[in-house]
């Protein structure tokens, strides 16, 4: 039994009343779905094209992640990363594997991978600082990420922001879905050899199959030195990773005083 007014007009007032506004929200109030539908509050069945801004790319409630979910409730939902725990490096393995990079980091979203690059990346290259973006790209909300999205509207209120390492998303998405040519991207590749620079492919919501390979650099053949997932990642928990080439494997084991072992 409910003990509270669910609604769709009690769930706007509630939320005007407590939630700050940073979203517009579209007058529609989903409950529950299955597959590729989804059913509002009145029972009314649609087609989910959104898929949660490329979040549900296996759709709704699907079985093995149910499953998944249901049995780790009933074990341990988290363990911090002072810890061992199997998944993690089932996980990394399968990612750096595919990938064709050396090492996996994991993190809670999009802008958090994306503000670990930049960190990698200034690690990497000592005494560099300058940043390559894209026009009307998008890399996330937190200060770091913000400096290298290309929409004035988000980025003005909050400058001056932080400058940071070259960015590229190999499908646009919040520009349009504009693929990036493949020798625009094989330019880029021999200017960062040439300059010293970190190469980094944004694959928040063009990775993990949404392009018919799990990454979408696959298709180009220009290997980044990182890339940022999320979104489809977690199938909506929140879940980010970056996965790094030897480069910043080496340079982040030098800070640590360890030697990377060989791919």
């Amino acid at each position: 039994m409910l003990l509270h007014d669910e609604s769709p007009s009690a769930v706007e007032a509630r939320e005007k009343a407590f939630i700050l506004g940073t979203y517009n929200r579209t007058p529609f109030h989903p409950r529950s779905g299955k597959g590729a539908r989804i059913v509002d509050a009145d029972g009314r069945a649609y087609w989910d094209l959104l898929g949660g801004i490329a979040v549900n790319v296996l759709g709704h409630r699907h079985p093995r992640l149910v499953k998944a979910l249901r049995d780790e409730s009933s074990a341990l939902l988290h363990v911090s990363n002072l810890y061992y725990h199997p998944a993690q490096g089932l996980l990394g393995e399968k990612l750096v594997r595919e990938s064709g990079l050396l090492r996996a980091f994991f993190c809670n979203s999009g802008t958090e991978a994306n503000e670990a690059a930049l960190k990698f990346a200034r690690l990497a290259n000592p005494g560099k600082s300058g940043l390559v973006a894209l026009k009307e790209s998008f890399h996330g909300r937190t200060l770091g990420a913000l400096s290298l999205t290309g929409h004035d509207a988000y980025r003005a209120p909050f400058e001056p922001l932080v400058p940071g390492v070259t960015f590229i998303e190999p499908v646009q998405g919040e520009g349009g879905v504009r693929p990036v040519p493949t020798d625009f991207l094989a330019f880029l590749r021999a200017r960062c050899d040439a300059t010293g620079s970190a190469l980094i492919f944004d694959e928040v919501q063009c990775g993990l199959g949404r392009t018919g390979t799990l990454f979408a650099a696959e298709q180009t053949g220009v290997v980044p030195d990182m890339v940022t997932l999320a979104k489809p990642l977690g199938g909506g928990l929140p879940m980010g990773a970056i996965l790094v080439g030897d480069r910043v494997a080496a340079a982040y084991a030098g800070v640590r005083g360890r030697t990377p072992p060989s791919p």
